[in-house]
């Protein structure tokens, strides 16, 4: 994959939910680096009133995925080398996992399949 592909495929997939996510109770941002910056990056943040998860991605492949619980104060942190749609699925999904509940990950994939097609 490209170096600008990996950011536009999280562009895609974000633009793909955003509605669904916020018609579902979640607050959700995209951020992208200033064009001008060598090393562009996108990043995607999703809360909701226990749970907020981001995903940060640079046109390297190099990522970083946050992932923090209200209420306990626990955050989790990993870092990921994303060079591929596979690599990329794996960390949307991990952080839907984090944020939802498996019924809602269910209602929310049907809702996002309605509304994108897929």
């Amino acid at each position: 994959m490209r170096e600008e592909d990996v950011l536009d495929e999280l562009r895609s997939w974000f633009i793909a939910r955003k509605t669904a996510l916020a018609q579902a109770g979640y607050k959700a941002d995209l951020v992208e680096s200033p064009a001008a910056r060598e090393k562009r990056s996108v990043s995607v943040t999703i809360a909701s009133a226990r749970r907020i998860g981001q995903l940060v991605l640079w046109s390297s492949g190099e990522a970083e995925l946050g992932m923090a619980d209200v209420a306990s104060g626990e955050v989790t942190e990993e870092h990921r080398e994303i060079t591929s749609e596979i690599g990329l699925r794996d960390a949307t999904m991990t952080l839907m996992a984090w944020l939802v509940s498996l019924s809602r990950i269910v209602w929310l994939i049907a809702r996002l399949r309605s509304l994108t097609g897929l």
